[in-house]
């Protein structure tokens, strides 16, 4: 399960990634 904010702030478990 994932999750994103603003489009840029992506969580996915203890994975977090800004484009």
């Amino acid at each position: 399960m994932c999750l994103c904010v603003y489009l840029c702030v992506c969580v996915c478990v203890h994975v977090h990634v800004c484009v």
